[in-house]
């Protein structure tokens, strides 16, 4: 049963809860970083209906013992205050997120991009996912954030634009037909700040930053997670 049906057992499917038949109450969600969880954790709050209380171990250390009891207890207080929520405690099932497969990949690039003006094909799109194996969805992310300025630089760079049939000016080479030898700076000063538009993402813009960056989750620490899966818990 999926954690999605499982969080609307008791909100949803009060009349199929019967006898030995009991939904998991609590679940561990564990795997490298930047692969979800915590959105996961919401999304099921939110299709429960539920509040959601996000607790890091920094929220609940203290160096004084009465401290963190004090937190923990109020932390509570506000969930039973607030029912039905989700607040972790003790685990009946522990479930591995893993770091997102080709597929997935691909799908987070295009989530992230979004509608911004690009000239990807399906097929850049299937050579990103492959070109980034081991990436964890926050690895990506940033990625892509990072890929959505490089028009940005190409524009302050540009010494020679054209003016497309709408009115903009776009950067490009002195080759190209139209092209015009002038810089952003310029263009601004003659009131044409706003008509500057910077070129589509391309392909090239990902290669440029995918040579520069790596990924967050190292080998050792995948292993680390196979092993405890293995011994304690399940793959989603």
């Amino acid at each position: 049963m999926s954690i999605e049906g499982v969080s609307k057992f008791k909100t949803l499917g009060v009349c199929l809860v019967r006898g030995k038949r009991q939904p998991w109450r609590t679940f561990l969600l564990y795997g490298p970083p930047g692969t979800g969880k915590s959105y996961l954790a919401k999304a099921v709050a939110t299709e429960a209906y539920s509040t959601f209380f996000s607790v890091s171990s920094s929220d609940l250390a203290s160096t004084r013992v009465q401290e963190s009891e004090k937190v923990v207890s109020n932390l509570f207080r506000m969930a039973r205050k607030s029912k039905p929520s989700d607040i972790r405690k003790r685990f009946d099932k522990c479930i591995y997120i893993p770091l997102p497969d080709s597929k997935a990949r691909k799908h987070i690039f295009k989530v992230h991009l979004g509608n911004t003006p690009n000239n990807l094909t399906e097929s850049d799109f299937e050579s990103l996912a492959h070109k980034t194996e081991g990436f964890s969805g926050s690895d990506i992310d940033v990625c892509v954030k990072d890929v959505l300025y490089e028009p940005i630089r190409k524009t302050q760079d540009a010494t020679f634009f054209v003016k497309k049939t709408e009115g903009l000016w776009v950067p490009c080479g002195p080759k190209e037909p139209g092209a015009v030898q002038t810089t952003m700076q310029e263009l601004a000063a003659q009131g044409l700040a706003e008509k500057i538009s910077p070129p589509p993402v391309t392909q090239t813009d990902f290669d440029k930053v995918l040579a520069r960056q790596k990924p967050t989750v190292n080998k050792s620490d995948l292993e680390v997670y196979e092993r405890f899966t293995k011994e304690f818990g399940e793959k989603s």
